[in-house]
């Protein structure tokens, strides 16, 4: 096989932004496709702060998960104001992973008053708790929480954001015994094909061809092209900035080869965090977030 030159990580990373970015349904508002943007800018960019979010904080979690399980053993996701609302929130478990939560976010600089990040993670926390491979993947999406009216199938909501719901590795008698085996089968789409085991022309060719059938996928269940009002480089920048600590200036630097100066990236910035509805940190409050307070 022909020898190519290639960023195995970045071709994988990459994959699911551009699906995510190509299709939607029509009626979601940028609101929402915005806050999708951030979290995978956040998975892909600064991965530090997933891998905190699961030493650190869903181990507080899953002491309430258990909790709430006895509470509703119905349900299985739960957002932070299902949670207040809850009895739960009386008791010492709470109390630690509340406290460890806002801390997490703290630290990273997302402003306690913006509920809508924090309402989100206890669902990504309670994908983790029921799905190993979501664990395992450190899978972390903006989603659970959307108003159902958006979606017409489940299906559809699943395939939305969350990429490839399906573990393709599984046996296909594993996947029959699903209560949804029948609609499930048309949700199987091919597998990202693995840049080590093909050349270069090869791997372009599948690639091009998975694109054309998760196309053909997306519009059955009714899917349109999305405009893009924002440049997906533009949540890495908010990334860089309010996560990372980063200037304006560094992250100009960072970009050096794009030639994109300081005050285009600035208004880039200010422009996906007014979308997502992100409080900026101040712009004296950079450098490396310290190390998490116990």
């Amino acid at each position: 096989m022909e020898k190519w030159d290639y960023d195995f990580k970045q071709l994988l990373k990459s994959s699911g932004r551009q699906d995510f970015s190509v299709m939607g349904l029509e009626g979601i508002t940028d609101v929402l496709w915005g806050r999708n943007c951030f979290f995978l800018s956040v998975k892909e960019i600064a991965p530090e702060i997933v891998e905190e979010l699961s030493k650190r904080v869903f181990p507080c979690f899953i002491a309430v998960m258990k909790l709430l399980i006895e509470e509703n053993p119905q349900k299985s996701v739960w957002d932070l104001e299902k949670i207040k609302q809850s009895p739960v929130i009386i008791t010492e478990e709470f109390e630690q992973f509340s406290s460890m939560l806002y801390l997490w976010g703290e630290k990273y600089n997302i402003n306690k008053n913006d509920h809508w990040f924090f309402n989100e993670i206890p669902q990504i926390l309670s994908m983790w708790f029921k799905n190993d491979n979501y664990l395992k993947e450190r899978r972390f999406i903006y989603g659970g929480n959307f108003p159902e009216q958006y979606f017409d199938a489940i299906s559809a909501r699943s395939y939305t954001f969350e990429g490839n719901s399906i573990q393709l590795d599984d046996p296909l008698d594993a996947l029959e015994k699903l209560v949804n085996s029948i609609s499930y089968k048309e949700w199987i789409r091919p597998p990202e094909p693995d840049p080590r085991k093909y050349d270069e022309y090869t791997y372009m060719e599948m690639c091009r061809n998975r694109f054309i059938i998760n196309r053909q996928f997306y519009e059955r269940l009714g899917y349109i092209e999305m405009p893009k009002k924002k440049k997906l480089s533009h949540f890495d920048w908010l990334v860089l900035y309010q996560i990372k600590g980063m200037s304006y200036m560094e992250i100009a630097n960072y970009f050096i080869k794009d030639t994109f100066s300081e005050d285009t990236i600035r208004r880039g910035v200010n422009s996906v965090s007014n979308l997502i509805g992100l409080t900026l940190r101040p712009r004296d409050k950079g450098g490396r977030p310290k190390k998490l307070r116990k």
